[in-house]
């Protein structure tokens, strides 16, 4: 099958699955109108037609029509959440909004790829599009109309929202592009243990059955895992351990992510999102490119070849990696992830054996963890396609206005009220020491119908994201665990990682093309030197090559115009 029939029905297949909802007659439009965000004239047409309309609520009054209404939605699927029709956050805000949502669920791996195909067509777009949308997306095809500026809308319709604007510093800044628009809404969540997630965890029974300590340079890390494979520390007679595991997809599972660091920043939050940008003097450069980059594989290479990483590791998902770490025999060593949501299972003990290793102090004495103090702000997870217009862009505001009401953003989050959480009193402490605003009943990361996990847009403050009762009898209680894990072992460490760059519709244009190919194409080759596939001595130059003839020295130009023009100084 050649490859242009192959990308045709990757394309047919997207295609199919996503339907049309109230607005099915602006499915075609590919222009959008001329926006001036301070005077709130952006989305104003869009919604003209429905200024008089009965059906609608007023400002902030639910439900939002009189009439069911549908809005088709294309959703970056959760594997924690099992059920997304039969979901008590479904129903919740179909009940309170009188708006029904036709759900299209796309796979975190296959993300990028179905997105960028569908967007290319601007053919039989969804109303919608929620669960990650990169800014050099967001502003390409906001130019082009396909995705409608939101300033007017915002205006007209937020009471949630605009509130929001006023307590988070530098938000206006974070989802504002270079034309004066806001063509996506956030997630905001303030999770302190969030912002330097690049986290590994290690076997204490593993350790003790081998004698060793928790490592803290790389050479010991290589000693500890050596042991790990060598000296049986399951204790079951074979050897069936596996020293070190991590996925291509979840949270911070890529295991590039943790070991890459002793020599060169990775600032990897995912695979599919991943800049991998560093700062040196002032400018950005890509780290791939990077000799320390070279000697990070070579490390690599050497724990994959003799079977300390397990290869695997660069082809299995998420959920493959929980079935191995939950195996009847424990067999993982040691696993990178943000925290024991993404690789285990919360509600069984098998987690509660892994404690968490400080970054690595690499052969040149560097030691160091991705600090992302924008982390907190996700953009482009609220989109309004060019399908949408009129009363449908009118709905779909009102609709999604209501996220950022913190109790909404609690049901998308933590489930039930009065079953899979409760308030907190006021009078028991939370994790962070302040008063606790909630008692989670349902584990954070467990499977479950009863909520999204916030991957939708909403405000998570930092009350509240620390806000859960503390359990003192519990020590891996997620909240406190993650707290505390990163407050001891990563926080002396941490590195500001490059901010994110907003460039302009000339210069998406350009850059997209580049950065999607030379994301895969570093994410490929990864795999491919840490495995042998490639020569690290006699292909690295070709490598190089590879990467320039991919447009890489063009891209950095790009970025570092838009850095110097977002986040220098005068």
């Amino acid at each position: 099958m050649g490859k242009f029939t192959k990308a045709a029905l990757l394309l047919m297949l997207v295609l199919s699955v996503v339907l049309t909802g109230c607005s099915s007659s602006g499915n075609n439009t590919t222009s959008s109108p001329a926006v001036t965000p301070s005077k709130g004239t952006a989305g104003t047409n869009a919604s003209a037609a429905s200024e008089a309309n009965s059906n609608l609520s007023a400002k902030g009054v639910f439900p939002i029509t009189k009439d069911k209404t549908m809005l088709t939605v294309l959703m970056q699927q959760n594997v924690r959440v099992t059920d997304y029709e039969d979901n008590a956050f479904t129903k919740f805000l179909e009940e309170k909004t009188n708006v029904h949502l036709k759900i299209t669920l796309v796979p975190e791996k296959d993300w990028s790829t179905k997105l960028n195909l569908l967007l290319a067509t601007n053919q039989d777009l969804p109303d919608i599009i929620m669960g990650g949308v990169g800014n050099s997306l967001l502003v390409k095809y906001g130019s082009q109309g396909v995705f409608q500026p939101l300033n007017g809308l915002i205006e007209k319709h937020s009471t949630e929202f605009v509130e929001v604007v006023k307590k988070v510093d530098g938000l206006t800044n974070l989802i504002t592009a270079p034309d004066g628009n806001i063509y996506s809404l956030p997630k905001i969540s303030e999770c302190y243990n969030c912002t330097m997630p690049s986290k590994l965890w290690m076997s204490k029974t593993f350790l003790d059955n081998v004698g060793m300590s928790i490592p803290t340079t790389t050479d010991e890390f290589y000693d500890v895992l050596k042991a790990f494979k060598t000296q049986d520390p399951n204790k079951n007679g074979k050897a069936d351990e596996i020293p070190l595991a991590g996925a291509t997809t979840g949270w911070q599972l890529p295991v590039e992510g943790y070991l890459m660091n002793p020599f060169i920043l990775d600032d990897v939050p995912n695979p599919n999102a991943a800049n991998r940008f560093v700062l040196v003097d002032g400018k950005i450069q890509a780290a791939y490119t990077q000799p320390e980059w070279r000697d990070g594989l070579r490390y690599m290479k050497k724990l994959a070849d003799e079977k300390l990483l397990d290869p695997i590791s660069f082809s299995q998902d998420q959920s493959q990696l929980k079935q191995l770490f939950e195996n009847e025999t424990q067999l993982v060593g040691a696993v990178t992830g943000g925290g024991y949501g993404a690789y285990s299972n919360p509600n069984n003990t098998r987690k509660d054996d892994y404690v968490s290793v400080p970054p690595l102090k690499g052969p040149s004495g560097i030691r160091q963890t991705m600090w992302d103090p924008y982390n907190s702000v996700t953009s482009g997870m609220f989109v309004l396609t060019n399908a949408c217009q009129g009363e449908c862009a009118d709905i779909a505001m009102k609709w999604v206005d209501q996220f950022y009401d913190v109790q909404v953003t609690a049901r998308s989050r933590l489930g039930i009220p009065g079953v899979d959480w409760k308030e907190a009193d006021g009078k028991q402490p939370g994790v962070s020491g302040q008063p606790a605003k909630f008692n989670a009943i349902l584990v954070w990361g467990s499977n479950q119908n009863s909520h999204w996990n916030f991957t939708n847009p909403g405000y998570w403050p930092k009350e509240w994201a620390d806000g859960g009762v503390r359990d003192v009898s519990n020590p891996y209680e997620m909240a406190y665990f993650l707290g505390s894990a990163t407050t001891d072992n990563y926080e002396p460490y941490k590195k500001q990682v490059v901010p994110p760059l907003f460039l302009t519709a000339e210069e998406s244009e350009e850059y997209v093309g580049f950065d999607t190919t030379i994301r895969d194409f570093v994410n490929e080759n990864i795999a491919r030197f840490a495995l042998g596939h490639r020569d690290l001595d006699k292909e690295w130059d070709s490598y190089l090559k590879e990467l320039n003839g991919m447009g890489l020295e063009r891209l950095l130009a790009i970025a570092n115009q838009a850095y110097e023009r977002q986040w220098k100084k005068p």
